[in-house]
């Protein structure tokens, strides 16, 4: 294989395997393989968005029957999900991560992660009914203070801003306010 092909499985290898994960026993899609033809174009095409939606899907289908099954999958990059939930619920961190401890405040999430494992709903269960879940801002509680990072909003934006006014409402709610809500569903889902 030629060097050029090499980096073309790669990048195409790297969208379908761990930023969309896909079920592993799909075939890849062939419009993403012809994408592939020219790199340049390829690593211009809007991935973040198609990925985040892709997520988004994932999530939205999720119900408390589902969640109720001994496994389940969800494609999409999901780790996104679990790195702002290791990092805004110390007790999850704790549980189900190793913080490198020589990274500083100002590198993305991700990075500031040694390791990760896979919570069970169970174990997630556990923590969320025990005493005391703390959650703690990690984009900040008052969001006027980014306005000046965003652009105007987009009509397109509607399912980010819905999730993100989730998270900011979530920062404000006590476990008993969340568990009496109608909200609860909403945020079980992003746990």
């Amino acid at each position: 294989m030629q060097p050029e092909e090499r980096l073309r499985m790669a990048g195409l290898l790297l969208v379908e395997g761990i930023l969309l994960a896909r079920n592993p026993t799909t075939r890849l899609p062939i419009e993403n393989l012809k994408r592939a033809t020219d790199f340049e174009k390829f690593c211009k095409y809007p991935w973040t968005q198609i990925v985040y939606s892709y997520l988004v899907t994932e999530v939205k289908r999720i119900d408390n029957d589902y969640l109720l099954r001994k496994q389940y999958g969800l494609f999409g990059f999901v780790q996104s999900i679990q790195i702002w939930a290791l990092s805004s619920v110390q007790k999850l961190g704790e549980k189900f991560g190793t913080r490198d401890e020589s990274s500083s405040g100002n590198i993305p999430l991700i990075l500031q992660w040694r390791s990760t494992s896979s919570p069970s709903a169970k174990a997630i269960t556990m923590i969320a009914d025990g005493d005391k879940v703390e959650v703690t801002p990690i984009v900040g509680v008052h969001t006027h203070e980014y306005d000046h990072l965003f652009s105007q909003k987009n009509p397109e934006d509607k399912d980010l801003l819905d999730v993100f006014d989730l998270v900011i409402k979530g920062y404000r709610m006590s476990k008993k306010d969340c568990c009496a809500s109608k909200q609860k569903k909403e945020i079980n889902v992003l746990w």
